[in-house]
């Protein structure tokens, strides 16, 4: 039997011809030309077997079945017939199948997402057993890029048209009972009673396995409901059109060809068309950055280590959060009797938010109160306390005496070097330095600090596996380089407030900056943030750059104006929310003005590659976009400013 370099094939006593998909890469099993030609290349030969009933399409991985496009691969095809060949190929591939004299079946095990979720909804038929670990994800237009091998339409036909849009809208993942209750999977069986499923199904006919395929019930009123519950405005919600193409597009060709004979050439054509212009150009090449930097990461640790905080305001919180989300064991330390207080309703609202009441009560009890240090006990402790260099150089000290000497101390300071912070300490080995972006809960990168020739290899490590389980971005900083993305950050929350000093309005400022495609205005980031901490990172950046720190600023921390958290900055807010200003009339130029906000952030992103802060362009972009919002779909600052396709965004 010849033998593949992405499968693995088994042909039983049954006349059940198994393929397993068995790609070594480490993202697991993933779409490619190579893959393709291979599965074409078994299922155009299938007729070599003597007897054949059944083939049986499954993982030799049993946490990934087949996933979406080899980014690596897709990003490399730079002209159009290379791209359109591709996807041309992967459509071949399933009327290869339908043509096949035997049924297909997709046994599905793991992780199956966008174009490999396509292609097992082109099989005959869905199977899945009972307890396997399977998920289901679209995300594919996160990439610019929408379904394209002419599955969409069957996939509405399964799930109906709102559950499907927004399946693929929102790229949210379905769990194995979300996708049979919408259809996808049409037989779930234990293993026991496997092979008489397969039985049952090599002994029915194709066109009757098509039938027995869920048809939701609203698929003839599909016209009906985008004209009665707005699909457009539910696309715009997601993807604003003036930037993501993509979904306008698939939405054009779901109304524009209800056969599938006139659809796939359709699809092809914008497939290739998305995979080389901006957008989607630049998305991939994020994406691809991005799967080259985890790869170099340790991944994230299987279980869930045990922490402790110190401190329980904004950013204690947030990090408590998200470790009880992931399954840690969390005690934390306040010593101010109100904040405590309104930390655990907080937190309690917030899992509620988050959880169903089946998850709420183990996280909620997954969660402790100390009140001495000589409690802790735990595998790291983080320091959230406000950021005073002698407490935190106090705090750091005591816990240095009193935590056992295998627990990573952790510290939070945004506007204090590392060195300076550790230099009291006996072991300093143990302490890293962590940085994370506001707000917390949407921008996913956090630097990770240490001292070279000093600080363990193994908490690096262990600190690089924790921000990893609860979904970070870590980005490794050496303590001269520390502020890397806090200096690009900076410029730009500067500028806002330079233009707002010049007498353009607040709300102006921040639409401007939202419309180039910032996810948020430089002045409410910085309320967000906190004028006072703002201030601070400005006077640390001051010695390592040329910054005027604008008087405004100065002046709106003397008066205790410190944006969210004092319910009074550059907005004013109750109950956290900001309050509605007045609209003001500005006759300047918009267009201008949106350059303005970014050229010093892409100056400087610009000086911070020059000097090796960091030393790869593409890393240095997806710092930018994952921890300070820049537009995804311009590609970061440095593409931004150097790719000729730029211009057509």
């Amino acid at each position: 039997m010849k033998p593949y370099q992405y499968l693995s094939l088994t042909f039983d006593e049954h006349q059940y011809l198994w393929i397993y998909l068995n790609s070594s890469k480490p993202q697991g099993n993933t779409v490619s030309s190579a893959l393709l030609d291979e599965l074409m290349s078994i299922c155009a030969q299938a007729t070599q077997y003597a007897d054949l009933k059944l083939i049986i399409l499954t993982s030799a991985h049993p946490d990934s079945f087949l996933g979406s496009h080899d980014l690596e691969q897709l990003y490399t095809l730079r002209h159009r017939q290379a791209v359109l060949k591709y996807i041309q190929q992967a459509q071949e591939l399933t009327q290869l199948w339908r043509r096949l004299p035997v049924p297909i079946v997709a046994l599905i095990n793991g992780y199956c997402a966008g174009i490999g979720l396509e292609l097992a909804l082109a099989c005959d038929t869905t199977i899945a057993l009972t307890h396997a670990p399977a998920t289901f994800q679209h995300h594919d237009l996160s990439l610019g890029i929408p379904p394209s091998i002419g599955q969409f339409q069957p996939l509405i036909r399964r799930a109906g048209a709102k559950a499907a849009w927004t399946f693929i809208l929102s790229g949210q993942v379905w769990s194995l009972s979300t996708a049979q209750s919408h259809g996808l999977i049409d037989y779930i069986t234990s293993s026991d009673e496997l092979l008489h499923t397969l039985d049952k199904i090599a002994h029915t006919k194709k066109t009757t396995l098509h039938t027995k395929q869920k048809r939701h019930q609203h698929w003839s009123n599909a016209f009906k409901w985008i004209q009665s519950l707005g699909l457009k405005q539910l696309i715009e919600s997601y993807y604003p059109q003036t930037f993501y193409p993509a979904p306008k597009r698939l939405l054009t060709n779901w109304l524009s060809f209800p056969a599938q004979k006139q659809l796939l050439p359709s699809e092809a054509h914008t497939f290739t068309d998305l995979v080389l212009e901006a957008p989607g150009t630049h998305l991939l090449y994020l994406k691809t950055a991005e799967q080259r930097w985890l790869l170099e990461l340790p991944r994230a640790t299987t279980t869930p280590p045990s922490i402790t905080l110190i401190g329980a305001g904004t950013v204690g919180q947030a990090y408590a959060l998200a470790f009880l989300l992931a399954g840690c064991q969390v005690s934390i330390k306040e010593t101010n009797a109100e904040q405590r207080q309104q930390a655990q309703t907080a937190l309690q609202e917030q899992l509620s938010s988050h959880l169903n009441a089946k998850a709420y009560t183990p996280a909620l009890e997954r969660l402790t109160w100390i009140k001495s240090l000589q409690e802790v006990q735990t595998d790291f402790v983080i320091e959230c306390i406000p950021d005073q260099l002698r407490a935190k150089q106090d705090l750091l000290a005591d816990l240095e005496e009193n935590t056992p000497a295998q627990t990573i101390l952790v510290t939070t300071s945004l506007t204090h070097s590392l060195k300076d912070l550790t230099a009291p300490l006996l072991q300093a080995q143990r302490v890293v330095g962590l940085h994370s972006f506001t707000p917390f809960s949407t921008l996913s990168l956090v630097e990770i600090i240490y001292i070279a020739k000093l600080t363990n290899s193994t908490a690096i490590e262990r600190t690089v596996e924790l921000m990893r389980l609860i979904g970070k971005l870590p980005l490794i900083l050496s303590y001269q380089h520390e502020f890397a993305v806090y200096r690009i950050l900076i410029t730009y929350l500067f500028q806002g407030m330079r233009l707002q000093q010049q007498g353009v309005p607040v709300t102006t400022v921040d639409k401007a900056a939202r419309e180039f495609g910032m996810r948020y205005g430089p002045l409410e980031l910085a309320d967000y943030i906190g004028l006072d901490v703002c201030l601070q990172i400005g006077e640390l950046a001051k010695q390592q750059m040329s910054l005027e720190i604008p008087a405004l600023l100065r002046t709106l921390v003397a008066n205790m104006k410190l944006g969210r958290k004092t319910q009074s900055g550059f907005y004013r807010y109750r109950n956290g929310r900001a309050l509605k200003i007045e609209r003001e009339q500005w006759t300047g130029n918009g267009e201008q003005m949106k350059r303005k906000l970014v050229k010093q952030m892409v100056e400087e992103a610009r000086i911070c590659l020059e000097l090796g802060l960091i030393e790869e362009a593409s890393v240095l972009d997806l710092s930018v976009v994952m921890g300070c919002g820049f537009p995804a779909f311009r590609g970061g600052p440095i593409r931004y400013a150097t790719h000729p396709l730029s211009s057509s965004l």
